[in-house]
């Protein structure tokens, strides 16, 4: 049952949990009162820490709903404005549901430009807010879910790895897919302190469909291999 959860939530037991998300210290969260007006935070990372000479690859981005704790992540083909990362990001926050919400984000040109881009885009009141001067960082929320987005892809990866015995490298065709993935398990089985996930307090109910491990083979009837009822007639 852990495994086909996608390792949520995290187990000291499991070799793929501690390899990925194994911590030093626990970090609480603070209590605070929620804004009225929805803040989805929103930040770039990359998996490969910056050294001279070394490709970092393509960045990700990690988007986070206050209000309902909704992750959004996924690989963008480069900073800035970018078609394929708007589309993504403004599907994303439409999803939602909100009217309204303050946006927030790093004083980085690049994410102040794709800011700008995002409210041409979308039929969403977006509340103008001055990020901090010579701060790298404007939310300690989209930090926070960069961890837990990197912190889970790593313990998927090396799931898939050890059931394949193969190493996935940052190119391959799976990685950007499981970028994504590693949100979606989190908004579907991680629990917070009220109890619930945030799929439920997105949706209101909890995620009831079965999914499969990644990974995982799973025996499926081919397209046309049933005979057609009316045609035997």
């Amino acid at each position: 049952a852990h495994n086909t959860a996608g390792h949520v939530p995290y187990r000291s037991w499991c070799p793929h949990c501690v390899k990925g998300k194994a911590r030093g210290s626990p970090h609480f969260k603070q209590k605070s009162e929620l804004n009225k007006v929805p803040t989805i935070s929103m930040d770039y990372f990359y998996f490969i820490r910056p050294e001279e000479g070394v490709d970092r690859g393509a960045p990700s981005m990690a988007m986070v709903d206050d209000k309902t704790g909704m992750l959004k992540a996924f690989v963008c083909k480069q900073k800035g404005v970018e078609e394929s990362t708007i589309r993504m990001a403004t599907e994303w926050m439409d999803l939602l549901g909100h009217r309204k919400i303050i946006l927030k984000n790093d004083n980085e040109p690049a994410m102040l430009a794709l800011k700008s881009e995002i409210k041409n885009h979308t039929h969403i009141e977006i509340v103008p807010e001055q990020p901090p001067s010579y701060e790298s960082k404007s939310s300690g929320k989209g930090e926070n879910a960069v961890q837990r987005i990197e912190g889970q892809f790593r313990t998927i990866r090396d799931a898939v790895e050890t059931r394949i015995n193969e190493r996935l490298e940052l190119g391959n065709p799976l990685i950007p897919w499981l970028v994504t993935q590693a949100g979606d398990t989190l908004n579907r089985y991680h629990v917070g302190v009220d109890g619930r996930t945030a799929y439920q307090r997105w949706k209101g109910e909890r995620f009831k469909r079965v999914v499969p491990e990644v990974g995982e083979k799973v025996f499926c009837l081919r397209s046309g291999s049933l005979k057609d009822p009316k045609r035997d007639k």
